[in-house]
């Protein structure tokens, strides 16, 4: 039976315009040499006007290492995006073309043995054997930013975060940063902070002060109904709210000067949402 290796190959698109002069051919991630392609993009999506990376490398003993690799990759590429202040979209494993390889065939234009590999916008693995070849198609831009602090993250990094909460956050922030609408950048950003806070609860301490405030609820003017009422008012208080949740996290990273600047950024971003609502098709409020 013949045996061979596998090949990753990672294309992420950049929110930026990057320069292909002086941009490194190779760089060294997780002990493993990557080659390394600055194409030009041609989609026609809101980033048309931005640039694809390309990091390939070979030698990976089985399809699982290659895509347990390619994992840690695509989540080292979001922080490095974010560290470079220019935000990465590294895709869903999907091909922006596809070819007919049957119909190559029968017109002579393909052996039989070769394959045409699409051109993936995220993690493609393919048999490290010589007999795949890449289509895509081609286009033309003028590109601006140096790649060198995008791929020096890249290298420097050595890991994902390991908290998925953060993990999730490093890529809200990063289609924020290549997103070119102003309400969108806005909503993710707010929406990045919200998810690294959300699903925090009361301390023990907190949470036996408002079981005692329960237990303890006693009046000789209020029916049993109604002070069942205050129990079950009070009972409703175990759930933190995501404002609480986010003030707690600013206070634990010695951030209580931007409280009151998180409670206007949250209110003009609700004035924002409501009015992008309002201006939709058949929208009524």
């Amino acid at each position: 039976m013949t045996t061979f290796a596998y090949r990753l190959r990672f294309r992420f698109v950049t929110g930026e315009r990057l320069r292909m002069d002086g941009a490194p051919t190779t760089i060294s991630v997780g002990g493993r040499s990557f080659e390394v392609g600055i194409e030009e993009e041609y989609s026609n999506s809101v980033l048309a006007k931005a640039s694809s990376v390309v990091l390939e490398a070979g030698s990976f003993a089985t399809r699982e290492k290659a895509e347990e690799f390619g994992h840690t990759l695509r989540e080292i590429v979001h922080l490095a995006g974010l560290c470079a202040g220019i935000g990465v979209d590294t895709g869903r494993d999907r091909a922006d073309f596809g070819v007919n390889e049957s119909a190559l065939r029968e017109a002579g234009a393909l052996p039989p043995h070769a394959r045409l590999q699409p051109d993936l916008h995220g993690i493609m693995i393919y048999p490290d054997d010589g007999n795949s070849s890449l289509f895509r198609a081609s286009g033309r831009i003028t590109v601006k930013q140096s790649p060198q602090q995008l791929l020096g993250a890249v290298e420097e990094l050595s890991g994902p975060p390991s908290v998925p909460r953060v993990v999730r956050a490093v890529q809200l922030l990063n289609l924020a940063l290549v997103n070119p609408e102003s309400p969108a950048k806005i909503v993710l950003a707010v929406s990045a902070v919200e998810g690294i806070a959300a699903g925090r609860n009361w301390t023990d301490e907190q949470r036996q002060l408002l079981e005692g405030l329960a237990d303890n609820v006693h009046s000789d003017s209020l029916t049993e109904v109604e002070l069942q009422e205050v129990r079950d008012a009070i009972s409703k208080l175990f759930r933190l709210s995501l404002r609480q949740s986010v003030m707690r996290v600013l206070d634990r990273n010695g951030l209580e000067h931007l409280k009151s600047e998180w409670d206007d950024l949250y209110a003009k971003r609700s004035k924002l949402v409501l009015k992008q609502a309002s201006r939709a098709p058949g929208a009524s409020l």
